[in-house]
């Protein structure tokens, strides 16, 4: 379903399979540029605000994706499986090539506007963040974060990043995920998603029991609820 108002109403987009275990999809900044996939099965893209839908045929089409990452413009598309590995598209999905060098069992993933800062939580091996500063060619294992993370989200420029422990903390970085803070305010929970506005300074998680957290200030203070990112 997408929706042109805010959330309000919402339409059925019947090009794209109905009857499929959707995992993750992303947006470019106009919401033009759709990605979507699959839990055991393929990447779709949209062009057109999820009028109509492509299945992108240079990549695996029967695979655990599980998260994926559009970047301002929707030009550069990133997509992620659990188990085997990392694909990039420079060219709205058009074409597709596999970052070698990245973890290949992924749990979440978050990128720069631009689509040169990426950061991602890997899957298994202590939940740790990597980070990219070229585009996904190379990665950091960022041992100075504590692991266990389950989610991860960044401000524009990739400098401010945001995890959380599924059953554990919340944690922020001002500096591309070198060191980390652990943000007590918010207590333990069991946080399963996470957002970030532009300049990291407004961030939102959410609880899989009691639902969303926002904090207005970089998360130094938290309250239930909701915040505009």
């Amino acid at each position: 379903y997408t929706s042109a108002n805010y959330g309000v109403t919402w339409t059925l987009q019947s090009s794209a399979p109905t009857n499929a275990s959707w995992q993750s999809v992303a947006s470019s900044s106009s919401g033009s540029q759709l990605l979507a996939v699959q839990n055991g099965g393929g990447i779709y893209t949209s062009a057109n605000y999820g009028a109509t839908w492509s299945l992108q045929t240079g990549v695996p089409t029967n695979a655990s994706w599980q998260s994926v990452v559009v970047t301002y413009n929707g030009a550069r598309m990133y997509a992620a499986q659990s188990s085997g590995g990392f694909y990039a598209s420079t060219n709205n999905g058009a074409s597709w090539v596999f970052l070698a060098n990245a973890p290949n069992n992924i749990q979440s993933v978050t990128v720069s506007s631009d689509g040169s800062k990426l950061a991602l939580v890997e899957n298994g091996n202590g939940n740790l963040v990597y980070t990219s500063s070229d585009f996904g060619i190379n990665w950091i294992q960022q041992t100075n974060s504590v692991g266990g993370y389950c989610c991860v989200a960044s401000s524009a420029d990739g400098s401010r990043l945001l995890a959380v422990q599924y059953g554990g903390s919340i944690y922020t970085s001002s500096n591309f995920g070198s060191s980390w803070i652990q943000k007590t305010n918010a207590g333990l929970a069991s946080w399963c998603a996470v957002s970030s506005s532009s300049d990291g300074g407004k961030l939102v998680v959410v609880d899989n029991v009691n639902g969303p957290y926002a904090s207005a200030n970089y998360g130094n203070s938290w309250s239930q609820g909701k915040v505009a990112i």
